[in-house]
């Protein structure tokens, strides 16, 4: 595309190795298997194009994308992406078109 880019990209990251490993490339004989990969990466974080950031694992959104969970913590993973479950929208939109009230109570508790 072409497109220059203004500043890096932010990587986020919930395995503290990975990113000591991409930051500080010190070799270990555990690490031979994956350093022809972290390579091209490297070369990225040097010249300032990556970044990479910590992230707990239970603060990553896209979990909710790609990996199965509970209910509850579906919910929670929905919440943090700003997505609304569509029973709510229904049940908001009935409150709206019957004249009930408690459609404010219902907006400012979602």
């Amino acid at each position: 595309m072409h497109i220059p880019q203004e500043g890096s990209t932010m990587l986020f990251c919930d395995n503290q190795s990975s990113i000591k490993l991409v930051k500080n490339p010190i070799y270990h004989a555990r690490t031979k298997h994956i350093e022809i990969e972290h390579c091209y990466i490297r070369e990225h974080v040097t010249i300032g194009d990556v970044e990479f950031a910590y992230i707990p694992t239970t603060k990553q959104e896209p979990d909710m994308l790609t990996k199965p969970m509970g209910r509850l913590k579906f919910a929670e993973s929905r919440r943090q992406l700003g997505l609304t479950d569509v029973d709510e929208l229904i049940l908001y939109q009935f409150f709206l078109t019957s004249g009930n009230k408690k459609h404010e109570e219902f907006r400012t508790r979602s």
